[in-house]
């Protein structure tokens, strides 16, 4: 099956939804029963039309991994990004309410397994170190974080509900992906 074929099934299949978008209250009790790893697929997919409550309360969990703060970190500062890196002021980030929270929780994240997955701009770091701009600021923890996996989670998030991950799907479906 084409992916498109299956995605056309996926999102259409209504045992894919696992909590509804708009019931934020019951996804984030959801959420408090799930790991680290699930939390970050959740961050992987949010879609941030449907608010922040539920990127705020796993940004304040001791259990959050460092690469799931730094994905919110870095959407949330993509609008920041482009070719005016250089021009950043530090209070940008500390003034924005998910960056800030991710600034200031940072250090008390005890986990720095999972990557951000999100694309700097080429150059950007280079030239943000090259300037000294973030340099001895958490930013650059921030900025530099890798981590050595990626989350496994049979979860996501989708338009503000949480689903089966898609992956997930196609196993549990035997469906194999003939693109």
């Amino acid at each position: 099956m084409t992916r498109m074929d299956a995605l056309m099934k996926y999102w259409t299949d209504p045992e894919t939804t696992i909590i509804p978008a708009g019931e934020t209250d019951q996804i984030i009790a959801w959420l408090g029963q799930q790991d680290a790893d699930t939390w970050h697929k959740v961050v992987l997919t949010w879609n941030y039309d449907h608010g922040d409550r539920v990127l705020n309360w796993i940004l304040d969990q001791e259990a959050c991994d460092r690469g799931t703060a730094a994905r919110v970190f870095m959407v949330e500062g993509m609008g920041n990004w482009g070719d005016h890196v250089l021009q950043i002021d530090i209070a940008v980030f500390e003034g924005d309410p998910l960056c800030g929270k991710v600034l200031r929780n940072w250090p008390t994240y005890r986990s720095a397994e999972l990557g951000h997955g999100s694309h700097i701009p080429d150059g950007a770091l280079e030239r943000v170190d090259a300037a000294g701009r973030f340099k001895g600021h958490v930013i650059d923890d921030v900025l530099h974080h890798a981590g050595t996996r990626e989350a496994v989670s049979q979860f996501a998030s989708e338009d503000g509900k949480i689903v089966i991950d898609f992956d997930h799907w196609l196993d549990q479906k035997g469906i194999t992906l003939t693109d």
